[in-house]
């Protein structure tokens, strides 16, 4: 009897103990409305497994220990969870060390680093991020992104109807700098609202059609901007030297040891020439589509490091949106088109006017 006694209260002591060494955390993922969970360790932990429970947000659960499965990334840092009587595993990153804890109780988590962000890119050091500051609130939030999209909307309306190309270039580089900006702080969270890990197929395919769209809008600033440019300059110069930048860097190093010599030639040697074909103007605007290019290519880079299949659903998307597009900017080409031809018309009953006028004189 007291040996079955002596157990009871041993059983009792090790749940008390059990209970009492759980610490509180309230779910607050800023990527979806839910946590994704699974039935044993992973490095990334998504939507793709379904041996777990999706915890709402603003749950509280208990966590049970900190499981690190990767130091490269803040993803790899788990949290063991019970919930609903079991015990499962999640991204520590989602969860907020809650106000209900017992007095004394430490955070588990207190010393990692959740920051998405390498600590620094190119040599420059960033800022450590905190995803549930209300700076981090404001990034993983829809504001940067509808901004950058509206400075580059207004961009190509000012280069429609206008033939100064200062204030759209501005635009475009201010709506360019939110979007490298996120890209340096969220790294594989920028395009986190369209990533298929935390929406599934179907829904990120809807919300990828924003994307694209942004896409199709860059690159078309890069065609007007260079349509509004001087006719002397030369696209060809812009392109070969963009494309051979790596091969040529590549070489330089294994005849000088030094990348950016062959780097820097593919960027001067355009440069000079719609110097000399168009003066500083052309100078200036090549300057610009190198940075242009570079920046619509670092986005493509950026689709490339999230996800595989955000890449082929962007692909799928696009077709289908820039028809959208050409239904809505078709008539304006359409009637620049028209004017240039008139134009050219002109030009050239003139000339045969005055070839006419020449010939018909007596002098």
């Amino acid at each position: 009897m007291k040996t079955t006694l002596h157990l009871f209260v041993f059983i009792l002591l090790s749940l008390f103990c059990a209970d009492a060494s759980a610490q509180l955390y309230r779910v607050e993922s800023l990527v979806n409305n839910v946590i994704f969970t699974k039935d044993k360790p992973a490095k990334v932990i998504d939507r793709s497994n379904e041996k777990g429970y999706r915890i709402p947000n603003g749950t509280e659960i208990k966590v049970l220990s900190r499981v690190v499965e990767d130091t490269l990334s803040s993803r790899g840092i788990l949290a063991k969870i019970e919930y609903k009587g079991k015990q499962y595993y999640t991204e520590a990153r989602w969860l907020v060390f809650s106000e209900n804890n017992g007095e004394g109780v430490q955070d588990l988590f207190a010393d990692d680093d959740f920051s998405p962000a390498p600590p620094e890119l190119m040599g420059i050091s960033l800022v450590k991020l905190d995803p549930h500051s209300s700076f981090g609130r404001f990034l993983y939030g829809y504001i940067p992104p509808i901004l950058s999209a509206a400075l580059l909307l207004a961009a190509i309306i000012l280069l429609l109807i206008s033939s100064k190309l200062f204030l759209p270039g501005l635009l475009f580089l201010l709506s360019a700098g939110i979007q490298v900006y996120l890209s340096a702080m969220l790294d594989w969270e920028t395009f986190w609202w369209c990533n298929p890990a935390y929406y599934g197929l179907t829904e990120s395919m809807l919300r990828v059609l924003p994307l694209g769209l942004y896409l199709i809008l860059q690159f078309g600033f890069i065609v007007f901007f260079y349509a509004s440019g001087d006719d002397n300059m030369k696209a060809w110069p812009i392109v070969a030297g963009y494309l051979l930048t790596f091969p040529a860097g590549l070489l330089s190093v294994s005849i000088t040891g030094v990348f950016w010599i062959g780097a820097a030639l593919c960027y001067l040697i355009p440069l000079l020439i719609n110097l000399v074909k168009a003066g500083i103007k052309g100078a200036v605007i090549t300057v610009f589509l190198f940075i242009a290019i570079s920046i619509v290519f670092g986005t493509l880079t950026s689709l490339f490091q999230v996800s595989l299949r955000l890449l082929a659903e962007l692909i799928v998307v696009c077709p289908a949106v820039l028809y959208l597009l050409s239904l809505i900017i078709g008539p304006l080409f359409d009637d620049r088109s028209l004017a240039t031809i008139e134009r050219e018309s002109q030009l050239t009953q003139e000339k045969m006017f005055r070839r006419r006028k020449r010939e018909n004189s007596p002098y």
